[in-house]
């Protein structure tokens, strides 16, 4: 079948850029030909607001507080964003991934660009999901994430794949929520990867959802060991090396990390995002790079979703810092899932740090419980695809 995924713009994000490719790997060893829609932001007052509130923040740290590594973008610029991305720390490491791996369309800026691309090829199923399509604040066009773009006469098969509201409560505005509920009823299967989606369907839809793996979680630790291999630039890491991947640095955070590097004598240290990664001087990572900063290291602490994900996958003891800006159900509902809610620690209490620290993973029975919820997952996705409408 012909099947285009429908997810967040593609930009400096490594958690996003692996599970749209998870997916669409998924989907192309079931034998479907795979196309990503290549959804762009466009520009809205609000957003200019909070770009010019950036640029303000910027000059403040550049020339009052003399921080000298802080970039000035002109935030009125149609191609902002994708300047804002393309001045981050050498993207091309990021950007060949997505140009090698990513099956991309064209870059569809608006609603009605989405409309009348999937009306010319004809796609026979559309897929919206992993991520969190389902946070208006995080995607560039909320109700586009619900097929709004789509007539309700289009006969094209319609699923939600772990769509995520990325946290408990509701993150769609009063507008938003009237404006989705009149699309909601396009899609012949919902599902969503936080057990407080299934929740939220009901409550803000009255509709069944079903509970699946973030599509990363649907690849082995195989799969992703090949893409390391594909890339000459990763080289080895020491043993003993604590690998960081935090993505909102604070004083707090760096003194607990500081602590229990010492506590585990782990002499060398990998920060995927180092604190200054403002820097000009920080490189970002490829993402085989990135993978292999967890597949080689000895411990991990994270406060980033995916980071917990790869921790699992390569089979890692490792910590969890709790990011409740950027949504916190999504790590309390996949650790429930697998039995690792000890996992979690305070930065201010020292007992749940020891606890984890001394506490092994029992990698056999998490296993396990990622295999039977990924034959649930699959199962959901070969089911709804291959039901005649």
């Amino acid at each position: 079948m012909k099947i285009a995924i429908l997810t967040q713009p593609l930009i400096q994000n490594y958690g996003g850029i692996l599970q749209c490719y998870a997916l669409q790997t998924i989907l192309q060893n079931m034998g479907h030909e795979v196309i990503v829609l290549n959804r762009t932001y466009n520009f809205s007052y609000k957003q200019i607001i909070l770009q010019i509130g950036s640029l303000i923040k910027s000059v403040i740290l550049k020339f009052i507080l003399r921080k000298k590594n802080k970039r000035l973008i002109n935030p009125l610029l149609e191609n902002y964003r994708e300047l804002l991305e393309y001045n981050s720390p050498d993207p091309k490491r990021v950007n060949s991934f997505k140009k090698q791996y990513i099956r991309l369309s064209k870059g569809l800026w608006t609603s009605k660009d989405l409309g009348n691309y999937c009306k010319q090829n004809s796609f026979d199923v559309i897929i919206v999901g992993s991520d969190q399509v389902w946070r208006e604040s995080y995607s560039p066009c909320i109700t586009d994430y619900f097929l709004g773009f789509l007539s309700n006469k289009d006969k094209t098969k319609k699923i939600a794949y772990a769509a995520s509201f990325g946290t408990s409560e509701n993150p769609i505005s009063y507008e938003g929520i009237k404006l989705c509920k009149k699309h909601i009823n396009k899609f012949d299967a919902i599902s969503t990867r936080e057990i407080s989606g299934v929740k939220l369907v009901k409550e803000l839809f009255n509709k069944d959802a079903s509970l699946v793996l973030d599509p990363t979680l649907l690849l082995s630790a195989e799969d992703y060991i090949q893409l390391i291999k594909e890339d000459d630039s990763v080289s080895e890491m020491p043993h003993d090396t604590l690998t960081t991947y935090i993505l909102d640095w604070s004083h707090k955070k760096k003194k607990c990390i500081d602590g229990i590097a010492a506590e585990l004598k782990l002499l060398n240290r990998n920060d995927i995002y180092p604190d200054d990664s403002s820097s000009y001087s920080f490189r970002m990572k490829s993402i085989p790079q990135w993978l292999a900063s967890f597949r080689n290291a000895r411990y991990v602490i994270t406060d980033s979703f995916h980071g917990c994900v790869f921790s699992i996958i390569f089979r890692k003891d490792f910590a969890v810092i709790i990011n409740n800006e950027r949504g916190s159900d999504r790590f309390t509902s996949l650790l429930r899932i697998l039995e690792l809610e000890d996992r979690i620690i305070s930065v201010d209490d020292k007992e749940s740090i020891m606890s984890v620290l001394t506490t092994p993973i029992a990698y056999a029975n998490v296993e396990r419980k990622i295999e039977d919820m990924g034959n649930v997952s699959l199962s959901f996705l070969n089911r709804y695809i291959n039901e005649s409408n």
